[in-house]
């Protein structure tokens, strides 16, 4: 008995090893391919580029389902240590985004904002850069997007779905116990009342000023007088309509936006690239949560969010 178990650990320990081993071989392989395609020095510098790609909520957010999701604390965390790195001397963001959640967009746009104090940003969108996702890109240098990719929708929009006459029919009645007349606003078990559509248009044009406040600040010189108001009617642009309206500063793909920022920041225009983006979780994480047993953060399912920059359903706490 005590042999077989002398053998088991001489397996074990054989196994440990040549798992380590190929561990290695991989990090080294990785490490030569990173160097090989986005090599950058110390003293030359580099253009840093940060993917922002998917709808922008926090991880515990109801948006959180079925896609694609930035979350801000992670885009925090990067554009913090790009911007402490003396090297990255400047930033291309890549967007191709629909939006999110105010509360999401607006802390990943004070996020770009301390960054473009400290660093030339260039913003290049894709497919999307709407709603939320302009606004972040409001305090770059440059935004150029794709000609065809959509830009703008700079607006505010918040959905109550409601259930009630389909309750009736199937017979099922809710009964709901609460603290004041508004604590259930925007349930769907009912019908809207006139306060609540007023209460609630409220806080959507309250939270409109402030989206379309950032962006006078930030365009107002450059948009067209004659199409303000189309501009802030809430409606998308294409690339090329964006340039005509003042919203974006050119139309192009991602090596223009690159050439850009290397001009800007006053950089040769051999400057290399290097792609940033958040450390992948390790097997044990990524089983530990879909478990929710622990991790940084659980991995839930997410919906790619189509209607743009929109409010809770429903307020509760």
């Amino acid at each position: 008995m005590v042999g077989l178990l002398r053998e088991f650990v001489k397996i074990l320990a054989l196994l440990i090893i040549v798992i380590v081993g190929l561990s290695a071989a991989a990090y080294l392989a990785l490490t030569m391919f990173t160097q090989q395609y986005y090599p950058y020095s110390a003293g030359r510098g580099y253009v840093a580029v940060v993917k922002i790609d998917g709808s922008i909520a926090y991880s515990s957010s109801l948006l959180n389902a079925f896609g694609s999701t930035v979350d801000p604390e992670d885009i925090s965390r990067i554009l913090k240590s790009v911007g402490d790195d003396y090297s990255a001397r400047a930033v291309v963001l890549l967007v191709n985004s629909p939006g999110g959640s105010a509360v999401a967009s607006r802390d990943v746009f004070e996020s770009v904002r301390k960054l473009s104090e400290r660093k030339t940003v260039v913003v290049h969108i894709r497919e999307y850069g709407t709603s939320g996702a302009y606004l972040i890109s409001l305090p770059a240098k440059y935004i150029n997007a794709e000609p065809d990719g959509l830009v703008g929708s700079v607006g505010v929009v918040s959905v109550v779905v409601t259930f009630s006459d389909l309750l009736d029919k199937l017979g099922v009645k809710v009964y709901t116990f609460k603290s004041g007349m508004l604590k259930d606003i925007g349930s769907p078990y009912r019908n809207i009342t006139s306060s609540e559509v007023a209460i609630l248009q409220e806080i959507v044009n309250s939270t409109f000023n402030t989206f379309s406040s950032e962006v006078l600040n930030y365009r107002g010189g450059k948009i067209a007088a004659n199409r303000v108001d189309e501009v802030f009617s809430g409606r998308p642009f294409t690339g090329r309509q964006a340039v005509e309206v003042g919203l974006i500063d050119g139309v192009g793909g991602f090596d223009d936006a690159v050439m850009k920022a290397r001009e800007l920041a006053g950089l040769p225009m051999d400057t290399p690239v290097r792609y940033i983006e958040p450390p992948k979780p390790g097997l044990i994480e990524i089983i530990y949560r879909i478990l929710g047993l622990g991790g940084r953060r659980n991995i839930t399912l997410n919906i790619e969010v189509v209607a743009m920059w929109p409010l809770p359903v429903v307020f509760k706490e």
